[in-house]
C-alpha cells in the first residue's frame, strides 16, 4: 500500500513500487530530514523514454543503492539526482550540495601530472591543503606521477578528493571499479563515517550488501525500492513479483470464468427472446411471448451485471516476464593438456620494482586459480608474463603442449589483437576468434551476451559495459583450453556478473582470474595466489 502525507517517505517491502512509500509526519517518532527527493521524475533520450514516474526520497545519512542492467539509465538517474542533468519531467529537491563521482577511463590518465594535480583537475578543492591531506590519509603520495599508479590507486585518489569536499549527498557511479579488497574496506569505512546521504550505483554485490540500507531496482523505465542490501532486496523483489504473478493468474482465471458466464447469459437471453410458436403447446400465444420476453430480459440483466463487474474487476497487471537469457558459454573444445602451466623461479618486475620473486606454480587442467593482492601488487603484470605477453625478469613460465588460451583484458585497456582496442569494428574482433563468422552469426553471439549490435559498429563507440561484453563474446567463440580474465566484471551489471559466474563454474577447462568481486571469487576459486607487491606471495 502507498500512503502519502506531508513529511518524509519510508520504503517498506513488498509494496514499495516505483519509489512508493509509507510516510511518517515530520516530528513524529522515526521521522527524518530529507537530503534528496525526486518527485515524478522522467528522462527522455533521443529515441525512447529512459525512465518515468520516479519517486525517491533519501533521508540525511541514509544509504541507497541503484541496481539495473547496462543501459537502464542508472548513470543518468544519478546525474539527475546530483543536479548535473535536468530531468525531462518532474522535480528534484536537494537539501544542500551534492558531490558526483562519474566513471572515467582510468587508463587514459597522463603520466606527466601528479596525483594532486590530477584530482584538482577533476573537482574544486574546498580549502587549501584539503586534497593533499585527504590523499595522504588514503595512503597515497600527492606528488607521485598519476600515470605510475594502478587503476585502483587512481580510483582511491578520486574518492579521497570527493570525500574531502563538503556535501549533504554523495552520488557515486561504480566507486568500487578497480579497487582491491583493502580499498573497498577503506571506502566502506569512509562512507559509514560520512555525515552525507549516499546514492550509489555499483555492481559489487558484497559491497552493496555492506553499504546499502535500501536498494532501488531500475528496470523497464520504473524504479522499485526495497529495504536492505542487494541480496535481501532482490529476494523481496522476487517474492513481490511472484505474489503479483499469483494474484494475476487467480484474478485472470476468475475473469475468464465470469466472462464465460456473461456470454452464456447473453446467449440464453437471445434464445429466450426468439419466440417460436411451437413452444405455445396449446397456451395463449400472447402469454408465451410475454414469458419469453421476461426470460430474455432476466438473462440480459444478468449478462449486463456480469459485464459491469468485469469492467470493475480488471485483473492486476502481470509482472514483466524476462525471457532473455545471457549465454556466457565457451564453445566446446578438446580437453587439452593435463599440465596447463608450470612456472619455476619466476620473477616479475615493472619500472625497476620487483613485484613477484621466486614464484613456483603448477596449474593443472580444470583448476580455477584467482590472483589476489592490493592495487599495484602486479596481478595484471603477472598475468601478462604467465601468458607470454611480457618477458619474465627471472625464471621460466612454460605452457602445456598444444595449449590454447583466450585472454580477456580489462575493458578499458584491452590490447589488440587479443582484445578490443586493436580492432576497428565489432565484427573484426569476433572474426579474430572465428575467421568464417557471418554477419548474422556475429549478431547472434552479441545478442547472447546481452549487447546486440551491428558487426560494422566501431569498437570506439561502445560503452564500457558493451566493450566488456564484446570481450566475453570472444569467449563464446573460442575453443581455448584456458580462459585468462583480468577484472572481467568491470562495467558489467549484476545480472551479467551472475551469468559470468555460472560460466566460470561450469567451464570444463582451466581458468586464471583476477577479480576484486568477493562474491564471484568465493563462488569459483579452487586456489588463490595472493601477491604482496614486494616480491612475496602465498598460495592457498
Amino acid at each position: 500500500m502507498t500512503n502519502e502525507v506531508a513529511g518524509v517517505l519510508v520504503c517498506t517491502p513488498p509494496s514499495c513500487v516505483d519509489g512508493a512509500a509509507v510516510r511518517a509526519p515530520l516530528g513524529a517518532p522515526g521521522a527524518f530530514s530529507m537530503s534528496l527527493r525526486l518527485i515524478d521524475v522522467g528522462f527522455d533520450v533521443t529515441d525512447r523514454r529512459l525512465f518515468d514516474h520516479v519517486h525517491l526520497t533519501i533521508a540525511a545519512r541514509e544509504r541507497v543503492a541503484i541496481v539495473g542492467e547496462n543501459g537502464a539509465g542508472k548513470t543518468t538517474l544519478l546525474r539527475v539526482a546530483a543536479g548535473v542533468s535536468p530531468p525531462s519531467r518532474g522535480r528534484v529537491h536537494r537539501d544542500g550540495g551534492a558531490q558526483l563521482l562519474e566513471q572515467v577511463d582510468l587508463a587514459s590518465v597522463t603520466s606527466r601530472a601528479s596525483v594532486l594535480e590530477q584530482v584538482a583537475a577533476e573537482r574544486s578543492e574546498p580549502r587549501p591543503g584539503a586534497f593533499d591531506a585527504a590523499l595522504r590519509a588514503a595512503g597515497l603520495d600527492p606528488g607521485a606521477p598519476a600515470g605510475a599508479l594502478s587503476g585502483g590507486e587512481r580510483q582511491r585518489a578520486r574518492l579521497a578528493a570527493l570525500l574531502a569536499a563538503p556535501a549533504t549527498i554523495l552520488c557515486l557511479d561504480e566507486p568500487t571499479n578497480h579497487l582491491d579488497a583493502e580499498g573497498i574496506a577503506w571506502l566502506l569505512d569512509r562512507l559509514h563515517a560520512s555525515p552525507a546521504a549516499l546514492l550509489v550505483v555499483d555492481h559489487d554485490r558484497a559491497f552493496l550488501d555492506a553499504v546499502a540500507e535500501r536498494t532501488a531496482f531500475l528496470a523497464h523505465g520504473a524504479l522499485r525500492v526495497y529495504a536492505g542490501g542487494y541480496h535481501e532486496a532482490a529476494a523481496a523483489l522476487a517474492a513481490d513479483d511472484e505474489a503479483q504473478r499469483r494474484r494475476h493468474d487467480a484474478q485472470s482465471a476468475r475473469h475468464r470464468k465470469l466472462r464465460s458466464a456473461a456470454d452464456r447469459q447473453r446467449s440464453l437471453g437471445r434464445s429466450a427472446g426468439a419466440f417460436d410458436h411451437r413452444r405455445a403447446d396449446g397456451q395463449a400465444t400472447m402469454l408465451v411471448k410475454n414469458r419469453a420476453a421476461a426470460a430474455s430480459r432476466t438473462h440480459a440483466r444478468a449478462s449486463a451485471a456480469m459485464r459491469a463487474r468485469l469492467e470493475r474487476e480488471t485483473p492486476e497487471a502481470k509482472p514483466f516476464d524476462d525471457r532473455r537469457t545471457l549465454r556466457f558459454r565457451a564453445a566446446d573444445a578438446a580437453p587439452g593438456p593435463n599440465e596447463v602451466l608450470v612456472a619455476r623461479g619466476l620473477g616479475v618486475e615493472r619500472g625497476g620494482r620487483t613485484l613477484v620473486a621466486e614464484l613456483d606454480l603448477a596449474l593443472r587442467r580444470g583448476e580455477r586459480l584467482v590472483l589476489e593482492g592490493p592495487n599495484g601488487s602486479g596481478k595484471t603484470t603477472l598475468l601478462e608474463v604467465l601468458t607470454g605477453r611480457r618477458p619474465a625478469s627471472a625464471g621460466t613460465a612454460r605452457h602445456g603442449v598444444g595449449l590454447t588460451l583466450t585472454y580477456v583484458a580489462q575493458a578499458d585497456r584491452a590490447p589488440g589483437p587479443g582484445g578490443t582496442t586493436g580492432a576497428e569494428t565489432v565484427g573484426d574482433t569476433l572474426r579474430a576468434e572465428r575467421e568464417q563468422l557471418t554477419d548474422s552469426e556475429a549478431w547472434e553471439v552479441m545478442a547472447s551476451v546481452g549487447a546486440p549490435c551491428a558487426p560494422e559498429r566501431a569498437v570506439a563507440t561502445l560503452s564500457g559495459g558493451e566493450r566488456q561484453r564484446l570481450e566475453l563474446a570472444r569467449v563464446a567463440l573460442t575453443s581455448a583450453h584456458c580462459l585468462v580474465l583480468d577484472e572481467p566484471t568491470l562495467h558489467l551489471d549484476v545480472r551479467a556478473i551472475e551469468a559470468l559466474q555460472g560460466l566460470l563454474r561450469e567451464f570444463p577447462g582451466t581458468v586464471l582470474l583476477v577479480s576484486h568481486d568477493a562474491t564471484l571469487v568465493a563462488s569459483v576459486a579452487t586456489r588463490r595466489l595472493t601477491l604482496a607487491g614486494d616480491g612475496g606471495w602465498t598460495m592457498a
